[in-house]
């Protein structure tokens, strides 16, 4: 009897381990796609993904939502920017690439944890802290809290702010409309009205914000 049971348990043993084996060897390929991606991608966003502030703004990765990262490569990949330097630098990298790739991408640098990029005016932060908490009541500005929270690390498919690049944050919303229209589906379309020393304000605030 014993060796009958001997003789049935070992072709289970053996596709036990035989499993695992092949698994294990997907996922090391995997792993090797995924490191080379996010490799490339600290290139110009930095190595904890802080993003730079240079004659182009690359904005910062680190501590972003998922969902919104996720939206954002496939709006890149997908040609629904008009950006030559995304068309240049990242179009090639995320354009075929397995959604499981994207994710983990997206989800390594969101655990990342740097410190704000700062960059802002510092005289500035108090107004700008204002304007994100209330809004601008006289010119129909909502908070900014209703949808990136009140620490702005966003939720979901609202991207988080905080320590934002300072010049990008200025980019973003001097060019509001038109960044809302080649993203539709990924930031609700709310408008605003700030002034362009609004948007200094604001940003300084949101780039020293931890």
């Amino acid at each position: 009897m014993k060796g009958i049971g001997l003789r049935l348990a070992l072709p289970a043993a053996i596709l036990a381990f035989a499993i695992p084996a092949t698994a294990y060897a997907e996922m090391s390929e995997h792993s090797k796609d995924v490191e080379a991606k996010i490799a490339y991608c600290k290139k110009c966003h930095g190595q904890m993904g802080q993003g730079l502030a240079a004659a182009y703004s690359v904005p910062r990765l680190a501590g972003q939502t998922i969902p919104y990262l996720e939206a954002k490569f496939g709006i890149i990949s997908e040609h629904k920017r008009d950006n030559p330097t995304a068309e240049t630098f990242m179009v090639p990298v995320l354009g075929s690439v397995d959604p499981a790739i994207r994710k983990a991408v997206a989800t390594h640098f969101n655990s990342l944890d740097p410190a704000p990029s700062g960059g802002g005016n510092k005289d500035l932060i108090p107004e700008g802290k204002k304007i994100y908490e209330a809004g601008v009541p006289e010119s129909s500005v909502p908070s900014c809290t209703s949808c990136h929270g009140p620490d702005a690390k966003g939720s979901d498919m609202n991207p988080r702010l905080a320590g934002q690049v300072y010049p990008y944050t200025v980019k973003v919303l001097t060019n509001w409309a038109i960044i809302n229209k080649e993203q539709e589906g990924v930031k609700a379309p709310v408008q605003h009205q700030l002034t362009e020393a609004q948007i200094a304000a604001v940003s300084s605030y949101l780039s020293n914000l931890k």
